[in-house]
């Protein structure tokens, strides 16, 4: 069973160039090479196979499964890993936990489904979420995949209003309640998320949390366009690769986040679709900071915003070296926004700098290149704070066809072959304390 996971897969990313090395002085042409450590140790392939039925598992889509699927998963455990296989039905569970070494695997026309939310454990203490469906701590060398469907049975738990203040179509659950996650593993490293459906999560869908070696192949994402808070993908830790992913969801597409302790670093995304969302985030909670951020081939279609930087004062720190490139947009809200500021940013003129304190945004060596936007609402803002312009911000090869041009504040920006299409007014609407040069 010890074997390295998804080499092929790695590899064909470097064959396909998606991760080349990085050159200078240009866009995201080249990522730099893969880090070694992020090969988990355990293939799943090999691995002893159990199927939950033979501790009592029903799959009927009525009795909640999650005590076999537990003791499954437990057994895999003791003997030092395994896969729980789940096929042909439908498994309603509880929360599940996986251990270290053990992979959940469910196939084609198979569904996991979290019971429904009168059932569902309930953790009532201020500030504490309830368990998610499958979740993990402190566990390594595990993960889920297959062809089969996730589903958090969400619509009982999501708000009576969404983001943008429009009726949901069920009210079931107190603003006071806090929802669960549908995946979320923390502390943990060597994860593999892979060809699984997931769906109507409660709240955030796939949270790989503070961990290390993290690979999100061919993963789709689906949760309706007004559900709150249902995050696709939120990422902390080192060396997450996620590839190949179709997200469409009522929040973020994906919001990298800092860790507890350290910066978060070595974000790989590629070859993905991101449909109803509120784009690819950076954000909006990262004091110990962000770095080595690389996104390409990126497909965005009636998002929010498409590329997106964005904290508040008291939950910032520094991003340096996000790189976006090699991206189309289509019908989105805002093409570019990056800001010190959240969840709107002010009207020029209004704030004054404040102390720059461990929480202050700041942002630098920031590249986008390679982007074609059109039918945009906004070409969107790059608006740092007075105490903290952004710095060393790079446009090159972009294309936004918007009613208004970008607007800069309190940031530097430097464009090559850049083109704002703005129907009405100037290609950048410069504000106090912005730099533009361009080429």
């Amino acid at each position: 069973m010890k074997k390295t996971i998804l080499v092929f897969f790695l590899a064909l990313l470097l064959i396909n160039g998606t991760l080349p090395s990085k050159a200078a002085n240009t866009s995201i042409d080249i990522i730099p090479p893969l880090p070694s450590t992020v090969i988990a140790k355990d293939s799943p392939e090999n691995a002893n196979a159990v199927d939950p039925r033979a501790y009592g598992a029903k799959a009927d889509g009525v009795t909640d499964d999650a005590v076999a699927i537990q003791k499954a998963i437990n057994s895999c455990a003791q003997k030092g890993g395994g896969i729980v296989v789940l096929k042909n039905g439908t498994f309603l569970s509880s929360p599940l936990v996986l251990k270290t070494g053990v992979y959940l695997k469910i196939e084609a026309l198979t569904v996991l489904k979290a019971v429904p939310y009168a059932d569902y454990p309930k953790n009532i203490k201020p500030q504490s979420k309830p368990a998610a469906l499958v979740g993990a701590k402190n566990a390594s060398h595990f993960g889920v995949f297959g062809n089969g469907t996730i589903d958090g049975n969400g619509q009982d738990w999501w708000r009576t209003q969404g983001w943008q203040g429009e009726d949901l179509p069920k009210l079931k659950i107190p603003n006071t309640i806090k929802r669960p996650s549908l995946l979320d593993f923390s502390d943990c490293s060597d994860i593999i998320v892979k060809d699984v459906t997931l769906q109507n999560s409660p709240q955030l869908t796939l949270v790989p949390h503070n961990s290390d070696n993290v690979v999100i192949s061919n993963v789709k994402i689906y949760n309706p366009a007004n559900s709150h808070n249902t995050d696709g993908i939120d990422p902390s830790g080192n060396n997450v690769f996620i590839d190949g992913c179709t997200i469409d969801t009522g929040d973020d597409n994906i919001a990298i986040k800092g860790q507890r302790n350290g910066s978060t670093q070595n974000i790989y995304i590629t070859n993905s679709t991101f449909y109803h969302g509120h784009g690819l985030s950076i954000g909006s909670d990262f004091v110990e900071g962000v770095e080595n951020v690389y996104a390409k081939n990126i497909t965005f279609a009636d998002t929010e915003t498409g590329i997106r930087i964005k904290s508040v004062r008291g939950r910032g720190g520094l991003v340096n070296n996000a790189n976006f490139s090699d991206i189309t947009m289509k019908n989105v809200g805002r093409a570019i926004v990056i800001a010190g500021y959240y969840p709107k940013i002010p009207p020029a003129g209004e704030d004054v700098a404040q102390a720059i304190i461990s929480g202050t945004p700041r942002y630098q060596n920031i590249t986008i290149s390679g982007i074609t936007a059109t039918a945009v609402k906004e070409a969107g803002a790059i608006v740092g704070l007075p105490e903290s312009p952004i710095q060393g911000v790079t446009l090159t090869n972009v294309m936004i066809n918007a009613p208004r041009g970008l607007t800069i504040r309190n940031a530097q920006v430097s464009t090559t072959q850049t083109t704002i299409n703005a129907a009405n007014g100037p290609e950048y609407v410069a504000e106090e304390n912005s730099v533009i040069n361009s080429n």
